[in-house]
This record gives structure tokens, C-alpha cells and sequence, in this order.
């Protein structure tokens, strides 16, 4: 568990993101802030902050999207521990 400080109105739970890293390395993100949604399995980033960490996936893993569900992007993964999937921190 990782424990951050919220920032805004406190309507929602937003947190900075000064930086964002996949295996230790910066990733440019143009967000400065993430709003986390608690009542929903789905992350929403910005396009190219979510190209950017799928380019980085997808350099270990196949991803791949169903015609059935346009617009959503699956990854193979052999287990919650995948060694192919990026650490990814703020």
C-alpha cells in the first residue's frame, strides 16, 4: 500500500503527478494531476500519457484489442506478478 496526500477541493481524489516512471525511468506525462475513481475498474489518462506507457508494455508483452470491445487494449499476462509488465511509479 502506498499512501499519497490529495490535493484540490476534496471532491474527488486527485494527486499530483510530478513525475511518472516505468522501471525507474522519467516518462514524459502531459497530466500534472490524477483523479483515481474508486468505483470503477477502468484508468483514465490522457492519449498520449496512455501511449506512452502502452509503448513501453508493449516492448515486453503482446497487446492487442478485441473487435468485440473497440477501443479497449488487452495485454497478455501469465500472472498479478508479471515480470513483463513495468514497475510504474510516482
Amino acid at each position: 500500500m502506498y499512501w499519497v496526500d490529495i490535493v484540490g477541493d476534496h471532491h474527488h481524489w486527485t494527486l499530483p503527478m510530478p513525475k511518472v516512471t516505468l522501471d525507474g525511468e522519467k516518462v514524459f506525462m502531459r497530466a500534472q494531476f490524477a483523479t483515481l475513481d474508486s468505483g470503477t475498474s477502468l484508468t483514465y489518462v490522457p492519449v498520449k500519457d496512455f501511449e506512452a506507457i502502452l509503448e513501453d508494455i508493449k516492448k515486453e508483452t503482446e497487446c492487442f484489442e478485441y473487435e468485440t470491445y473497440p477501443g479497449f487494449i488487452f495485454c497478455s499476462c501469465k500472472s498479478s506478478s508479471d515480470k513483463a509488465f513495468p514497475k510504474i511509479g510516482i
